[in-house]
């Protein structure tokens, strides 16, 4: 453990020269605190219980292929900045699933890929394929610009029960964010969030099996933007009849995209591919509201690529297209094998689209005690979009919601039950609130450091940038007479920060991955940077970020692009 009194970012680098290796007899290892770099043949490899946490670890010149090896039963990797620089023929981190299962956590962690071509990130890979309770959520991977990366995450273990939630992937060249390569089974990929621009890339790829195999997934409520020209998610059918393909798909935003889901080949049955309304209990709920042209074999919401008739209807019930356009003018679907039945009207559109923003879930908008109790209010004329938006945006579920999203962000960990009580009634004065005192707390204090490097942690959380000398010059002068909360406040209502957060809600452009910014719903998904007229009277305004989403929520573009 390095000194906890002194700031991680000051604390001196030691270096791995050979593997390092956690075996049986130093069950329990931790490394905490610890600036570790890897050099020559260095490498980190647990065989048995091992944690890092709070450390960062950096790949300098390592010719390893495997830098990080997880291969124990209950290892750790949280709170930590892994960095590589130099090309990895085979991934940072390998997880390999012991026989008998697992339960590892990689959580709270920033990978930063620095150098290319590196094939994958994080992959489970080489291991049993058995039983796990793994939890891969709340990280955020990055490949700096111009680094080609193959695969952020790869599952290419037949393992059964891993959770892929709440991750952040970010890219200008990365092929795939996530693929699934093997007969995974009760696999979850929930509300992650992917911005990929390479031409042609993929955010989801799923695969089924050989021949009697089984795959089975839920992907649900996940952001997916490839900038008009990728694949928001690949689904890929099993080699023949018996190899079972069961996709749970619900409530993912696929704005952005060149396709939106891709359905190909394989000649297995794709019967039990849920769009909505089929056998696995789909709501539906996916976004389809930016594909507005005819679709071709290469371009469209949902587009089959080689799927005969005979492979099953795909049910895709229930779903949101935008106003005024036929869903199966939007589809690819040669031989129908697509049931488009029963899609959202305006109004249930425009519920389900304020569920899966605020809400971060699916709502069942025919079921009057959830979202339904919304659509039967707007259609019976009771209620206004404007006080079904301010309902939404400000319910303790949604300040809930933003509440665990900034303890994760600023504190790496979840909210005790009193605490989220708490900063839930705090969170009806704003997002701000909620920020100025997170930060205020001798936890986060702890973990940024003091002087200098807590001013640059704000900084980084808040405007996604290094301060400049000048400006933590000033700042000092205000951390000294006002403290914490007086400083986060200052820089909160500045007009960078305010216009970062407000340039972030209309879409354009998107607030810098490593600030709190990126956290904000992308409301409107606009393409273009907002003009003055569009932007100065949100980002002047003296109302709230929460406000200003209400505002932005209740508008007209959202009701019918949202």
């Amino acid at each position: 453990q390095g000194d906890p009194a002194v700031p991680l970012n000051s604390i001196p680098q030691f270096t791995l020269s050979a593997v390092f290796t956690v075996g049986a007899a130093q069950d329990g290892f931790t490394l905490k605190h610890a600036n570790i770099g890897l050099i020559t043949a260095g490498s980190v490899v647990f065989n048995a219980g091992g944690t890092i946490t709070d450390s960062v670890l950096v790949d300098i010149n390592s010719t390893t292929p495997t830098p990080i090896t997880f291969s124990g039963v209950s290892d750790v990797l949280s709170n930590s900045t892994v960095i590589t620089n130099t090309a990895i023929g085979n991934t940072v981190l390998q997880v390999s699933t012991s026989t008998g299962g697992s339960s590892h956590t990689i959580a709270n962690n920033t990978f930063v890929v620095n150098a290319g071509p590196t094939n994958a990130v994080l992959a489970y890979f080489g291991g049993s394929g058995a039983a796990v309770t793994d939890r891969v959520e709340h990280n955020l991977f990055f490949a700096n610009p111009g680094v080609a990366v193959n695969f952020f995450l790869v599952v290419q273990e037949a393992v059964t029960g891993l959770t892929i939630q709440d991750n952040s992937f970010s890219s200008s060249n990365v092929v795939t964010g996530i693929l699934q390569i093997s007969s995974a089974r009760e696999l979850k990929i929930l509300y992650n969030r992917f911005d990929l621009s390479k031409v042609g890339a993929t955010a989801i790829s799923l695969q089924g099996g050989n021949s009697g195999t089984l795959t089975s997934a839920v992907v649900a409520n996940n952001s997916i933007n490839t900038h008009g020209t990728g694949t928001g998610m690949r689904i890929t059918a099993g080699i023949n009849g018996t190899s079972a393909l069961n996709l749970e798909i619900e409530g993912n935003d696929l704005h952005g995209n060149n396709i939106g889901v891709q359905v190909s080949g394989g000649g297995g049955p794709v019967g039990n591919i849920d769009l909505g309304g089929g056998s696995l209990g789909s709501l539906g709920g996916n976004n389809f509201r930016s594909f507005t042209t005819a679709a071709t074999p290469g371009a469209g919401a949902i587009v089959l690529a080689g799927v005969a008739g005979a492979q099953g209807i795909i049910h895709a019930q229930r779903n949101l297209f935008a106003d005024g356009i036929t869903p199966a003018s939007v589809v690819s679907d040669s031989n129908s094998n697509l049931d488009l039945t029963n899609q959202l009207t305006a109004n249930a559109a425009f519920v389900q689209s304020l569920y899966q923003t605020f809400l971060k879930r699916t709502g069942d908008t025919t079921n009057p005690i959830d979202a339904g109790k919304f659509v039967t209010a707007l259609d019976s004329h009771k209620s206004k979009p404007a006080s079904v938006a301010a309902a939404i945006v400000g319910s303790a579920e949604g300040r809930g919601i933003l509440v665990d999203e900034l303890f994760s962000k600023l504190l790496g960990r979840d909210p005790i039950a009193v605490e989220r009580t708490k900063f839930i009634t705090l969170a009806k004065g704003g997002i701000e609130k909620v920020l100025t005192k997170l930060v205020a707390l001798p936890e986060y204090v702890a973990l940024a450091g003091s002087g200098g490097a807590f001013i640059q942690s704000l900084y980084t959380q808040f405007l996604g940038r290094t301060g400049t000398n000048a400006e933590v010059t000033a700042a000092s002068l205000t951390l000294a007479t006002k403290h914490a909360a007086g400083l986060a406040k200052q820089i909160l209502a500045s007009m960078e920060f305010r216009t970062l957060a407000v340039e972030q809600m209309l879409g354009a452009p998107a607030a810098p991955i490593a600030s709190v910014g990126s956290l904000l719903p992308n409301l409107l998904h606009q393409t273009a940077v907002p003009s003055p007229a569009q932007l100065d009277p949100l980002v002047k305004s003296r109302k709230s970020l929460s406000s200003i989403q209400a505002r932005v929520a209740a508008s007209t573009d959202f009701f019918t692009k949202g």
